[in-house]
């Protein structure tokens, strides 16, 4: 009889056993909740394993976790272990490995990739303690490394979304013996962009992968704009690329086959420049561009845009035509496609501003210094925007208005009632006809004709009559609505009978200009009665033509040739006068000098004497260099009787 197994049966209800069993069903799940921050060490015991993660767990403030061989950590969805600022130790061994899985991953449940989060190291991560050694990473989302360089030995990654693990360009992980299986990527996925800093890749058993676009060490090339942005159908257009480590450009592709380009000479590390060609059919809208330089390859996306072929801007007339130096004046150019345009010019001495513009017209101030170029010069007007080429119209530059005097001056005639003549003259001839009006301010004391007359063009010049009637003065108003209004002191009196140059024809001598090579030569004024001797340089006249009785300081302005070279003025007789600094202008046909009439200052005719050191200019005329002191005039005050 074969010995066999005896069994003995007690007589307890069947109840009882099923319910030790389920009592140690119970405890075998029983888990151990964790969550939140972990603030100081911490040690996960095989003790209290398995632990359940409810809610993300933080390693902060230097605080390390410590996981024990063979503890189970179970993850509920969405929950991550984040080392943040501190260390995770976890050292499992061959045959006790620690494993990090879905809370789905017991008995009866079916886990899935994507359960939980990720264990992520940030870059507080204390990386020469961090150490993870025979850990399960499952059904998760797997290791994410950022900024930071843990130690990974002989970890399995297994069934997670995404890549087994992930790292940016700054971490160093190292580690061996390493698996992956059943991930969406079974690999450590590094992203594209620049190694700007030394980093290792040091995870052995698991391959590194570069799903897309350029992992460079150091910086990567870039092409950041071009200009201009737009070429037109049928155009040739030089443009330039711009950007970083662009040296060594080797070629350059147009995504659009209607368009070429040519590498130009001149490309530096930061710029290439091209000559673009749009054939007449090339396709509308944006470009790409590629080139490829020294440091790799280099994309723009949306780099420039081919639009339809533009109108030209045409400019059809310009008015007005003219502009005198020392003036500004406002133009106004009419024409097609003008609304946005600008108005340059090369010309020197000319300056724009207040630029306006509709589609047909651009209306702008132009500017003309005392130096403007004379003659024709261009403005040149463009409107990229809208419009191909540019259009052109030509402004004349004339000379400053010139000056109006009298000569003599001041008029003295006596009253005799017999008419003589002076002059009405122009510092220059002038391109246009200037008219003129002339009146006496008391009629009864002098008296003038013609009281209308004009300067033609070209000329300099027009004869009056100027008649005494009675002693006393007045004054001529010489009025023009181009060259303006002088004010001339007329005295009429015998005592002017023997200085008074309208008794007869003047007469003058005129010598030749000397050549340069000679010196200066002194002239003494002789002691009888003046004439006008031209010898090159002289005074021509004053403005004003008098000088009132407590005024000051007043501008004299002395007119005249060949006065560059003047260094002082004295009037004589000087008595309650007094005199500032000269001034010269530069093109030496006038010079001025403040003067200050003293309310005493007796009133009488003054010489003027001009000097280039101690040479002395002789005046145009016996009157040109002649000034008087003359009272205020007085105001007479109407007076209502009916108000006394």
């Amino acid at each position: 009889m074969e010995k066999g197994v005896t069994i003995k049966l007690f007589p307890r209800p069947a109840c009882v056993a099923a319910a030790a069993l389920l009592c140690l069903s119970s405890n075998l799940y029983a888990a151990t909740p964790a969550s939140g921050p972990i603030l100081a060490n911490t040690v996960w015991s095989q003790a209290q394993s398995p632990y359940e993660v409810t809610g993300d767990v933080f390693i902060q403030n230097g605080a390390t976790l410590t996981v024990e061989p063979g503890v189970q950590v179970y993850f509920k969805a969405g929950t991550s272990l984040i080392v943040e600022t501190g260390a995770l130790k976890a050292r499992g061994t061959a045959t006790a490995p620690i494993v990090f899985t879905s809370a789905k991953d017991k008995s009866g449940g079916t886990p899935a990739p994507g359960d939980w989060g990720q264990v992520r190291f940030l870059p507080g991560t204390h990386d020469a303690t961090t150490l993870m050694e025979h850990v399960q990473i499952k059904y998760g989302q797997g290791i994410s490394i950022q900024s930071a360089s843990p130690t990974l030995n002989y970890l399995t990654v297994a069934n997670n979304l995404g890549p087994a693990i992930s790292l940016d360009l700054q971490s160093s992980p190292t580690g061996v013996g390493n698996k992956a299986t059943g991930n969406t990527v079974n690999g450590v996925v590094v992203p594209p962009g620049d190694i700007a800093t030394s980093v290792a890749w040091k995870l052995k058993g698991i391959p590194y992968v570069v799903p897309q676009g350029i992992v460079s060490v150091g910086q990567s090339p870039i092409l950041s704009g071009v200009s201009p942005t737009q070429i037109q159908q049928g155009e040739i257009l030089d443009v330039t690329f711009t950007g970083t480590r662009l040296a060594g450009v080797e070629s350059v592709t147009i995504g659009n086959p209607g368009v070429s380009a040519t590498l130009l000479s001149g490309a530096t590390a930061t710029t290439i420049p091209m000559r673009l060609t749009a054939s007449a059919e090339a396709a509308l809208g944006p470009v790409t561009v590629e080139a490829q330089v020294t440091a790799g390859k280099v994309r723009l996306e949306n780099a420039f845009s081919v639009i339809p072929p533009k109108p030209p801007i045409v400019v059809s007339s310009l008015n007005p035509s003219s502009i005198r130096r020392g003036e500004t004046k406002t133009f106004q150019a009419t024409g097609e496609n003008l609304n946005g345009a600008t108005v340059t010019t090369a010309a020197a001495g000319l300056s724009i501003s207040n630029v306006q513009t509709t589609a047909t017209q651009v209306t702008f101030a132009v500017t003309a210094s005392s130096s403007a170029g004379l003659g024709a010069q261009t403005l040149t007007f463009t409107n990229a925007a809208v419009a191909t080429g540019s259009a052109t119209a030509q402004v004349t530059i004339l000379n400053e208005l010139p000056k109006v005097y009298t000569s003599p001056a001041p008029l003295a005639v006596p009253p005799d009632s017999i008419q003589r003549q002076f002059k009405i003259r122009l510092s220059a001839p002038d391109y246009v006809t200037h008219d003129f009006t002339v009146a006496a301010a008391d009629p009864t004391v002098a008296n003038v004709s013609p009281t209308s007359f004009s300067i033609p063009a070209g000329q300099t010049e027009a004869t009056i009559g100027i008649t005494g009637l009675k002693n006393g003065q007045t004054s001529l108003t010489i009025s023009s609505s181009t060259l303006g209004t002088i004010m001339v002191p007329v005295y009429v009196t015998a005592e002017f009978g023997g200085v008074n140059i309208g008794y007869a024809p003047l007469v003058g001598v005129v010598v030749e200009q000397p050549p340069a090579e000679k010196t200066p030569t002194t002239i003494t004024p002789l002691s009888a009665a003046q004439v006008g001797v031209v010898y090159g340089s002289y005074i021509q006249g004053t403005t004003p033509s008098a000088l009132t009785v407590g005024t000051g300081p007043v501008s004299l302005v002395i007119n005249g040739a060949g006065l560059a070279g003047a260094t002082s003025v004295a009037i004589t007789p000087s008595d309650g006068l007094t005199l500032g600094t000269l001034s010269v202008n530069p093109d030496g046909n006038s010079l001025s000098v403040p003067v200050t009439i003293a309310a005493d200052a007796p009133t009488t005719m003054r010489q003027i004497n001009v000097f280039a050191g101690s040479t002395r200019y002789l005046p145009a005329n016996p009157r040109a260099d002649r000034i008087n002191v003359v009272l205020p005039t007085p105001v007479v005050e109407a007076v209502d009787p009916l108000s006394a």
